[in-house]
């Protein structure tokens, strides 16, 4: 994962932290840094298990929701990545390592959620520069109401996501989604079933 950490220098961090755990197994910040070690050998399962011993110990280390995201992060699980790198930028604001990751595990995220929907032809670039998050609210907009319209079968998923991770847009969407439908509605070429478009014609 990092070309400037040797396997061989992991290895021995891995061994130096299982002996400093053996001589101190409640500080949590040792189970962190092994887990580290362990995610560069790419042994995630087995950092997983060592993050969780840690926040057994300190619910709290950020690190360690930090260490977890990155070992989620290595599996593609980018749901648990986003959870734990979102805790860890909660407890520590000022770490920009952090905000990096949670920035890229949001994307992995989103690029999996678009790879479900039926606009997966459609490339999606950096739809996290806030720039652009117009275009993604847009964009949600328009899958849901194909969905609403019964021309495609679709879940709420990508409205779900966006309340769930990015809540400062979730009004936006609501808005947009809201006047998409009003504008149906007052459509006034919209025709009813059963009356052929003659509405009003005796």
């Amino acid at each position: 994962m990092c070309p400037f950490k040797t396997i061989n220098s992991q290895k021995r961090n891995s061994f130096m932290h299982s002996k400093a755990i053996e001589l101190h197994p409640l500080k949590p910040l040792y189970f962190c840094k092994r887990a580290l070690a362990l995610c560069y050998l790419n042994l995630n399962t087995e950092a997983i298990q060592d993050c969780t011993k840690a926040l057994i110990i300190d619910p709290e280390f950020s690190k360690a929701y930090g260490v977890l995201g990155m070992a989620h992060y290595n599996f593609k699980n980018w749901h648990e990545a986003v959870k734990a790198f979102s805790k860890a930028v909660h407890l520590d604001r000022e770490n920009t390592d952090f905000q990096s990751r949670l920035k890229w595990a949001r994307e992995r995220l989103f690029e999996s959620l678009m790879a479900k929907s039926p606009t997966s032809g459609h490339q999606r670039t950096d739809m996290f520069n806030f720039g652009n998050m117009e275009q993604y609210i847009a964009e949600a907009g328009r899958i849901m109401a194909m969905a609403d319209s019964g021309r495609r079968k679709l879940s709420p998923i990508l409205p779900k996501w966006l309340q769930e991770h990015e809540p400062r847009y979730g009004d936006k969407f609501r808005t947009h989604k809201s006047h998409n439908s009003t504008t149906s509605e007052a459509d006034p070429n919209r025709r009813e079933r059963g009356d052929g478009g003659s509405r009003g014609t005796q």
